[in-house]
């Protein structure tokens, strides 16, 4: 049975201890401009990070986390003492039917899911752990209408994802 997960690759996800210099490196080597993305309060404590930084470069999107490590999280893992490190965290894809996606994940090819959740009227998310077959986590994404809204503004955005 062919499964079609990654036919939409969304994001490339990374993690690091300090998000401003992180966006300075890509500003500095790629001209990225970056919208930062502050959390609030954990929502249901389905994201713990603090900041979030979103820009486009091309047709890719890049994300990049800075994990609240004072809380245990697949993000702070991650996080190496040099600040200047930038680390892949995930690759990200855009899913349509969040429930089919989530059973082809667990049941049919046996990942687990350590954070999963939804952010209401924008997207919903679940990272399935896929480290011992691709050395990564991945992240699949619905979007609704709201979450497409708020990606029209991130630098760089053209209209090629939906």
């Amino acid at each position: 049975m062919k499964r079609v997960l990654f036919n939409s690759f969304f994001h490339f996800g990374y993690v690091t201890k300090d998000i401003d210099l992180a966006c300075n490196i890509y500003k500095k080597k790629f001209g990225a401009k970056f919208k930062m993305i502050v959390q609030k309060v954990d929502v249901n404590n389905v994201a713990p990070v603090q900041r979030v930084a979103l820009s486009y470069i091309g047709n890719t999107m890049i994300k990049i986390i800075e994990p609240d490590l004072t809380q245990t999280s697949i993000f702070n893992e991650y996080i190496v003492e040099n600040p200047r490190v930038i680390r892949l965290h995930h690759l990200g894809y855009l899913m349509n039917d969040s429930q089919k996606t989530l059973k082809q994940l667990i049941w049919n090819l046996q990942y687990n899911i350590p954070l999963k959740g939804n952010f209401e009227n924008l997207w919903e998310f679940a990272y399935a752990d896929t480290r011992k077959d691709f050395g990564h986590y991945t992240e699949f994404i619905r979007l609704d209408e709201g979450g497409k809204d708020i990606l029209v503004d991130i630098p760089g955005f053209k209209k090629t994802v939906f």
